[in-house]
């Protein structure tokens, strides 16, 4: 759990590092969980910064806990799905 400039910082330190080994050209994922970008915009950042995935609890923004019945979380999600994976914000 990072802020966005702090993943950005160690993701520029690995590429730097894959690059130095010969391993810039292989494909890499860097899965985060950020803790200060949220919203499309947030997603953007996240992406501009090198994060491949993006790993959201989008349920506690709903006031869930992590002990929710997972059929509150199901729909959660679904709401999340529909505002962000499914709204295009990528292009």
């Amino acid at each position: 759990m990072m802020t966005c400039e702090q993943l950005a910082e160690a993701i520029g330190k690995l590429n730097a590092l894959r690059a130095e080994y010969g391993r810039g050209n292989q494909p890499f994922e860097f899965q985060a969980v950020c803790i200060d970008k949220f919203g499309v915009d947030g997603h953007r950042e996240l992406a501009e910064a090198g994060v491949t995935d993006n790993i959201v609890i989008p349920w506690i923004f709903d006031g869930l806990s992590f002990d929710a019945p997972i059929d509150k979380k199901k729909d959660s999600l679904k709401r999340f799905a529909d505002t962000y994976i499914h709204s295009g914000w990528q292009q």
